[in-house]
């Protein structure tokens, strides 16, 4: 299982800057207890796109320090899969654990969603240390 996180942001002239960090998921011994205060609000409301969740530390939600990352630039991967390939990529090497439980809440709640593997083209992936 994979962890999106999104980061948007206007730049300097207006164009939408995205960046997204990946982190994967495995089943772990002990549920994690950074992703119980997101699991216990899943799935939102019928209606809604989402539910504002306050005081989660997503830093324990990263590998951590000295994970090495992938970086790569690309597109998102959630429907409409957007055609603009100014998206900036970081992929932890390193996975978090998760219990099979909060997994297998995750798999109830949300029907499969990835997108189809993509040809590399021409794109460079960069294997580097994670800054400190």
């Amino acid at each position: 299982m994979e962890c999106h996180f999104v980061n948007k942001r206007t730049g300097p002239s207006g164009e939408e800057l995205v960046a997204v960090a990946g982190v994967f998921i495995k089943a772990g011994t002990t549920a994690n207890g950074a992703l119980s205060r997101i699991w216990e609000n899943m799935p939102p409301p019928a209606g809604k796109d989402g539910t504002d969740i306050k005081d989660v530390n997503l830093n324990r939600l990263l590998p951590k320090t000295g994970s090495k990352v992938f970086r790569y630039n690309g597109s998102l991967t959630g429907a409409p899969f957007p055609s603009a390939q100014s998206v900036i990529w970081t992929i932890y090497e390193t996975p978090v654990e998760a219990s099979a439980e909060q997994i297998a809440k995750f798999q109830r709640a949300y029907p499969p969603n990835a997108r189809n593997i993509q040809p590399r083209n021409a794109r460079k992936v960069f294997h580097l240390e994670r800054w400190k």
